[in-house]
């Protein structure tokens, strides 16, 4: 018996993998990161340029939020992608920036 009429069989369900949204492109996108007050708006303004060109990222687009203690900043800041490339580079570089405590 295969896995699938074992699972039929025990009145199981096999596993679904969790839908993904798809995401048209080109959009308007926003990344958000955390970290030391400070510490993120830099870091994460330069990824993006580098990503998306030196004058896709402008002032307002950014916004930035303290902590109620003051020690911690969220920044988020709103850009046109082109591509899921474009996307996943911003993020891959993001995981290796190590002044975000946290990142979405």
């Amino acid at each position: 018996m295969s896995g699938s009429d074992e699972n039929a069989a025990s009145g199981k369900s096999a596993p679904s993998e969790a839908p993904r949204a798809k995401i048209d492109y080109p959009t308007y996108y926003t990344f958000k990161a955390l970290g030391l007050t400070g510490g993120v708006r830099g870091p994460m303004l330069a990824m993006l340029r580098t990503v998306l060109g030196a004058d896709s990222v402008g002032d307002e687009a950014v916004t930035a939020r303290p902590s109620s203690g003051g020690k911690y900043e969220s920044i988020s800041v709103s850009v046109y992608l082109r591509s899921e490339d474009e996307r996943r580079r911003i993020y891959e570089a993001f995981h290796l920036e190590k002044s975000f405590v946290w990142y979405l």
